[in-house]
């Protein structure tokens, strides 16, 4: 397996949308993110937990944004879509991306994922045992803990709902 599997991953979507050309649709874009996204995911998530931070610890700065965009990207393309299957993929992306995040930016992941599954009228709760399996054990309680004790106002982590450039819901940074 490739070392910088996520690396791997963004420059496959990167050419993807060269491929798509600058006129083609965010819709289209999001479904090509999502299948090469997904994809990626599901391949690291097979691995064993210390396999797993093997490949993740050594990012660079620029994949490691890009993993840590898989669960912002989940949270927003959730409401935009109206579908469960972004949450989902939000929640793989954040097992994966807290070896390299302190606890604060997985919370902000977790109430950014909540807002979102509450927003479509779905329950977050019901994907951990999908991916529960995929923690490592400062992720497990983690997130078992924000479960147990949700945040469900998005100015207790200085966010709010916004429109981005493209019209599209968005999450914004509420300074």
């Amino acid at each position: 397996m490739d070392n910088n599997i996520i690396g791997e991953c963004r420059h496959r979507f990167e050419q993807a949308c060269r491929e798509l050309g600058k006129t083609a649709s965010l819709a289209d874009r999001s479904r090509v993110y999502y299948t090469i996204v997904t994809e990626t995911v599901d391949t690291l998530l097979r691995l064993p937990v210390s396999e797993q931070a093997k490949l993740i610890k050594p990012l660079r700065s620029d994949d490691l944004a890009f993993l840590r965009g898989i669960s912002i990207s989940g949270a927003t393309e959730a409401v935009i879509a109206n579908d469960k299957k972004w949450i989902l993929l939000g929640l793989k992306g954040l097992c994966l991306e807290d070896f390299e995040n302190d606890y604060r930016e997985t919370i902000i992941s977790c109430v950014q994922l909540q807002h979102s599954a509450n927003k479509i009228d779905c329950d977050l709760t019901e994907f951990l045992s999908d991916i529960q399996a995929h923690f490592d054990l400062q992720v497990s309680s983690t997130i078992r803990d924000y479960v147990a004790n949700p945040v469900q106002d998005l100015n207790s982590i200085r966010y709010c709902e916004g429109v981005d450039r493209n019209g599209q819901f968005t999450y914004i940074q509420n300074w």
